[in-house]
């Protein structure tokens, strides 16, 4: 895969630049902003990583993670993610003429590795089973999975922009209070999810939810957030039956 196929240069650079003025709308008070520890393990342990466009980015000495600190508070990113420029057009121009090439050369790839993952794992029993994707966006990764032995695929998604362009069986609904009762998943998938909820109550909320929502012996693919979902919840990956991880 090549970078100008999921990312032509032109657009990008537009996009660049509402999102430099973005930054100057959005979070030029840095007043605002706070440390914050490696979102990835909660390591205090750090150095100077880079800085870019006025934010710093530290480089965890424990995970190798490279993170935002200081960063905006949380009603800061809300307002952005709400009303900026380069979101809206990320949303309505950039991933619209890129759709088709990020479907072949990112969202098939990864919906395949999934469903490897989920027979290897034994999380498809032979009567099929239910897969949600957590933070689905569009659905491009659903698109692929309706014939892979699953009985049904879910998302679930909060952003109004991507539920109003799905085709697909995109529930309205947050991962931390994830709108399933009856339902138990086979096969959890979430991409990055957990670098986008900045308060740890939250994340517990989260964690707790898919736990809620595991039929007996699934597996969870995530992100590599091992370490964080034990220093939050006090979860034990690999010692609990319900609840393996890959």
């Amino acid at each position: 895969m090549k970078e100008s196929e999921i990312r032509p240069q032109q657009l990008f650079n537009r996009y660049l630049e509402l999102a430099q003025k973005d930054i100057e709308i959005f979070f030029s008070d840095h007043s605002r902003f706070k440390e914050v520890d490696c979102p990835g393990c909660g390591s205090e342990q750090r150095e100077a990583g880079l800085e870019k466009f006025k934010f710093k980015y530290m480089l965890c000495s424990d995970c190798g993670s490279l993170y935002l600190s200081p960063r905006p508070s949380v009603k800061m990113y809300e307002r952005y993610y709400r009303e900026s420029d380069s979101v809206r057009f990320w949303s309505t121009h950039f991933f619209k003429e890129t759709a088709e090439a990020r479907r072949q050369k990112i969202f098939r790839p990864r919906a395949l590795l999934v469903a490897e993952w989920a027979k290897r794992c034994g999380a498809i029993p032979d009567d099929g089973g239910l897969f949600v994707d957590i933070g689905s966006g569009y659905g491009r990764v659903l698109d692929y999975l309706g014939n892979k032995g699953f009985t049904r695929v879910f998302g679930l998604e909060s952003n109004l922009r991507y539920l109003e362009k799905s085709h697909l069986t995109v529930v309205c609904g947050k991962g931390e209070q994830a709108p399933f009762n009856g339902e138990r998943f086979g096969a959890i998938f979430l991409i990055g999810l957990l670098s986008y909820i900045l308060e740890d109550s939250k994340r517990v909320r989260l964690l707790n939810e898919i736990h809620r929502i595991f039929q007996s012996r699934s597996w969870r693919f995530t992100a590599p957030f091992r370490k964080l979902h034990q220093r939050l919840a006090g979860i034990q990956p690999d010692d609990s039956p319900s609840s393996n991880s890959q």
